[in-house]
């Protein structure tokens, strides 16, 4: 049999393919490795977002609790119906509050970027929630963005500092 030459080496055939096989598999394991390095780096940013939806996720619920609790107590109290703004605006603080607090004691770390980024979402999805009911207002929006940073930082600062 005549002698095949890869990289002035001088091999036989079955020296050929094992070589070939030793390096198709070496050429798979690398792809393995270089897909596994991508399902992690894609798994540590669903980790980090995941921290941030459940942390809103919390505070939208109890916001819409406490306006649940607002609304009965308005209610069964006959309280006046000007004061349902405000009420929704302490339980909206109140959930932003929350929402800082929970990522904060998950990331334990950088309390006043974690409350700007809670703060963000949670104001976007009840900006979005009153575009579709048809109840937005840009000053209100205004308002409840600023509300909103200042609860969620200061919870986010009180989550990462609590022991």
């Amino acid at each position: 049999m005549p002698n095949l030459y890869i990289f002035s080496v001088n091999c036989k055939p079955h020296t050929l393919r094992s070589f070939c096989a030793f390096f198709g598999r070496l050429s798979i394991e690398c792809v393995g490795v270089i897909a596994l390095s991508v399902n992690k780096k894609a798994r540590d940013t669903a980790k980090k977002a995941g921290a941030f939806i459940f942390s809103v996720l919390c505070g939208m619920l109890v916001c819409g609790a406490l306006t649940l609790i607002f609304s009965a107590v308005m209610y069964f109290l006959g309280l006046l119906p000007e004061l349902a703004g405000v009420l929704a605006f302490v339980a909206f603080a109140s959930g932003c509050m929350l929402s800082g607090f929970i990522c904060g004691r998950i990331k334990q770390h950088g309390g006043l970027k974690i409350g700007l980024v809670c703060a963000l979402l949670m104001t976007a999805a009840v900006v979005i929630g009153s575009l579709i009911t048809g109840g937005f207002s840009g000053e209100s929006a205004l308002v409840k963005l600023i509300a909103s940073v200042f609860a969620s930082c200061t919870g986010a600062v009180w989550g990462v500092n609590r022991r």
